[in-house]
């Protein structure tokens, strides 16, 4: 299976230059980590069931509650709820037994790395003293966040209510490593995860050593996150993000279908590469006062030439493909330092992006042969 990934890897990264992803994905969305511009869009706000996905916030609350006062190390009693033995057997599991005593770091990496549904409802019993507690506090808290197609109905992800749209959880993504970049290492970009420790206390089935179930980390040059799901109703999903070169890139897709799933996998790993390489190696970020725009002809100028610039520090994502385009009003000499040239617009991927632009150098007016003859005479 690995050996698949990797050809189909190969194959995604030699198709990328084109001035329009095909992806087999229904939806998906990418944005730049640092300007939050959006790099490539695919029904970007269909409501689509998240799966799995569900535990990213999930996560996110747990590192809020921990910023509160709440320690990693803290120990968590397994309910019967939480017991492993009592959730359905087609779901993820971390294979926690009731009794147990889990940290909480340990039941973060069981919900990230093995996607469990059983440290899912842990966490939500631990932290809020009931499921249905920790989803009412879940959904406010998403909602305050501005995210208004963002709604759940259980902590894991397994129920076909939850929803979501990809663009507003690639959002939710950047904030989430923005706000708490230690989640990368701790959790997302791991390998693998066994439970349990002879600290945790008497188990059914002994040791399960489980792997990253994003096909990506490890592979994809960069990709340190996040989460994969699967529920019939939204097929394939999975959240990623993908750092180079300083430059980092968040990605969503949902709805990769086909009749095996196994294939259905594979189609889901050339969508993440082609997405994440696209995203990383089409564009670069420069600040908008250094963007080069061509020089523009001065009438009656004694310099043919004034050179814009958008007066901006502020970054901006630019294309290699991007089209450009200038809104001018007619230049006439004298030019000043800081006159208003027009405008110039970047259009990058269906959206329009308005620019201001002045002139970086001064023109004077041509003075003719006649003038220069007076001058002499006076």
């Amino acid at each position: 299976m690995k050996k698949l990934i990797f050809v189909f890897l190969l194959y995604s990264l030699s198709i990328l230059y084109s001035d329009e992803l095909e992806l087999w994905s229904q939806a998906a969305i990418l944005i730049d980590g640092e300007t939050d511009q959006i790099l490539y869009q695919k029904n970007p706000n269909k409501l689509v069931a998240p799966a799995s996905m569900t535990k990213v916030v999930t996560l996110f609350i747990v590192y809020e509650y921990i910023s509160q006062g709440g320690h990693k190390d803290e120990y968590v009693t397994v309910s019967k709820n939480a017991d492993w033995r009592n959730l359905p057997r087609d779901s993820s599991l971390m294979f926690i037994e009731e009794g147990q005593s889990v940290t909480l770091l340990e039941l973060m990496k069981g919900l990230a790395i093995p996607s469990g549904n059983d440290a899912a409802i842990a966490i939500a019993e631990h932290i809020s003293g009931s499921v249905p507690a920790f989803i009412e506090f879940m959904n406010r808290r998403v909602t305050e966040l501005g995210f208004r197609s963002m709604k759940f109905i259980d902590a894991s992800g397994f129920d076909d209510n939850n929803s979501i749209t990809v663009l507003e959880f690639a959002q939710f993504v950047a904030i989430f490593y923005e706000k708490y970049p230690e989640a990368i290492e701790e959790l997302f970009s791991l390998k693998e995860f066994s439970y349990p420790k002879i600290k945790n206390g008497e188990t059914s089935i002994g040791l399960v050593t489980q792997f990253n179930h994003n096909p990506m980390v490890g592979y994809f040059p960069g990709c340190d996150g996040l989460k994969t799901g699967f529920i019939y109703k939204s097929g394939l999903n999975i959240s990623l993000s993908a750092k180079r070169n300083g430059r980092r890139v968040y990605a969503v897709l949902s709805g990769v279908y086909d009749d095996d799933k196994k294939v259905a996998e594979l189609k889901r790993v050339i969508d993440s590469a082609k997405i994440l390489e696209y995203g990383l190696s089409a564009y670069k970020n420069v600040t908008l006062d250094n963007i080069p725009l061509k020089a523009m002809s001065v009438i009656n100028g004694c310099s043919s030439n004034i050179y814009p610039v958008i007066p901006y520090k502020r970054n901006f994502t630019l294309g290699f493909i991007d089209s450009l385009s200038y809104s001018l009003k007619e230049i006439e000499a004298p030019v000043e330092v800081g006159e208003s040239l027009g405008n110039v617009t970047f259009i990058q991927n269906g959206l329009t992006y308005i620019f201001p632009i002045i002139a970086s150098n001064s023109v004077q007016v041509i003075r003719s042969n006649l003038f220069y003859k007076l001058l002499d005479i006076f």
